[in-house]
């Protein structure tokens, strides 16, 4: 993929209207086998005991990691994940994961994801799998 394609990946994951828009997520960069995201965090992301749920964690992990996988040419979707909680996110206004991958295979694509606060305290690690669905990126982005 070339730059161009990547910013309009950017573009296409930002525009969509699904669970990620409905949290907040943002994809920030994207480049070859890596990609940048972030929540600007809101009360309506916190538990009960005053921390950002875990769960809103898991999905911008998931998300950049997914747009990371997108980058490599091939629509994929989430085949497992591992993720470890390091830190709680107490304070925070706003919360960045970024994806790297650490395999690209012709089915199975993994993907090392850290998300860290402002201050760049380190709140998890993740290990994300995705499998291909064998359809280009650039074609569905165009449709």
């Amino acid at each position: 993929m070339v730059k161009d394609l990547y910013n309009q990946l950017k573009e296409f994951r930002n525009s969509f209207q699904g669970a990620a828009d409905y949290l907040g997520i943002k994809i920030t960069d994207v480049k070859e086998g890596w990609a940048r995201g972030e929540i600007v965090i809101n009360e309506h992301h916190m538990n009960p005991v005053g921390a950002v749920h875990g769960g809103v964690i898991f999905a911008l992990a998931d998300t950049v990691g997914g747009v990371a996988a997108w980058s490599c040419g091939q629509v994929v979707t989430t085949s497992s994940a591992s993720i470890q909680f390091l830190n709680a996110a107490t304070e925070p206004q706003r919360i960045i994961a970024e994806a790297s991958a650490l395999k690209v295979g012709k089915n199975l694509l993994t993907f090392d994801v850290r998300v860290y606060d402002e201050a760049g305290k380190l709140l998890c690690h993740a290990t994300q799998e995705y499998f291909s669905l064998h359809e280009s990126v650039e074609e569905k982005i165009k449709r």
